[in-house]
């Protein structure tokens, strides 16, 4: 969609220049604490993992399409099933996230 005007902001070349050297000091902040960051990251997303992995088998009575697989060969039995749920039924990361929030860059999501 053009514009018949061009659309003219002054903002103070000081105000610009600060806002940008703050974001510059917390992005090598955030790079510097990277592995530090990462290791929270994975270590909420396996706690989620497993929240919702406890949740989808208290909901297995409701499952539909229920697949199991058998590996003889390492003895592994794999069991597949769907849930039909609203991704508001979800367990929630809401207390994931504002525990890892303020010390890591990345934000956790629902998958």
């Amino acid at each position: 969609m053009a514009r018949s005007k061009p659309i003219s902001v002054k903002i103070a070349t000081a105000k610009v220049i600060k806002a940008l050297e703050t974001k510059l000091a917390e992005t090598k902040a955030n790079y510097a604490k990277q592995d530090e960051n990462e290791a929270k990251y994975k270590l909420a997303q396996e706690a989620w993992s497993k929240a919702l992995g406890k949740w989808a088998l208290d909901k297995i009575a409701d499952a539909k399409d229920l697949r199991t697989n058998y590996r003889s060969y390492n003895r592994t039995l794999n069991v597949d099933f769907d849930l039909i749920v609203d991704k508001d039924a979800l367990p929630s990361l809401l207390s994931l996230k504002r525990n890892t929030r303020k010390s890591t860059a990345m934000s956790i999501t629902r998958w």
